[in-house]
């Protein structure tokens, strides 16, 4: 499995492209899905952004903020946007395809990454591993964590604000190819809406 990480962990971001470009593709939106669509998308978003700002990729072990509760609080943000996105498209199949690659991808590049960072960090991480579960958050934080405190000049190095550019793009879109799906354009949908 891990080696299936290693193959995919750089592919993630094409793949995420394709994934969103077949949902706004297939895209049959329902407005009664806004508030349920924007809940889950919000939380991920957030809870990125704050794992963001304590990552110091490849400098250190972390282990404070999201990271002192759950290995993974990356995957959790990304499964929670996903199923926003999901819920955004409204095509079933299609989120339970997506839903399903994205979870053999996941666990693919978790195992693969693990390996390197027991590999650079021994017995430290190992230890953090026993005490930390790898996906459902822990209750209390974790007592060897480091006390590195968020910066968000540390979740801008890591890019916090693409994540948040490409779901809002994401959902316009969607709108956007719903709207043209039922026969109605953006200029008659505002047209309506005017007073």
């Amino acid at each position: 499995m891990a080696r299936a990480g290693a193959a995919l962990q750089p592919w993630r971001g094409r793949l995420h492209a394709l994934a969103a470009s077949a949902g706004v593709i297939a895209a049959r939106p329902s407005p009664h899905w806004v508030r349920w669509e924007l809940l889950p998308i919000g939380a991920g978003l957030l809870l990125r952004s704050w794992a963001l700002g304590h990552l110091r990729k490849n400098e250190e072990l972390c282990t404070s903020g999201p990271y002192a509760f759950t290995r993974n609080p990356l995957y959790i943000a990304n499964g929670l946007v996903l199923c926003g996105c999901c819920l955004a498209v409204g095509v079933p199949w299609l989120a339970a395809v997506a839903l399903l690659a994205a979870v053999f991808t996941c666990h693919a590049v978790v195992r693969y990454e693990e390996e390197q960072l027991l590999a650079r960090f021994g017995e430290r991480y190992a230890a953090y591993c026993r005490e930390v579960p790898a996906l459902i958050p822990r209750l209390v934080p974790y007592p060897e964590r480091n006390r590195v405190g968020f910066s968000w000049r540390q979740a801008r190095r890591n890019h916090v604000a693409e994540g948040w550019i490409v779901a809002v793009l994401f959902l316009v879109a969607v709108q956007v190819a719903g709207m043209n799906a039922a026969g109605r354009s953006l200029t008659q949908v505002l047209l309506a809406r005017w007073p």
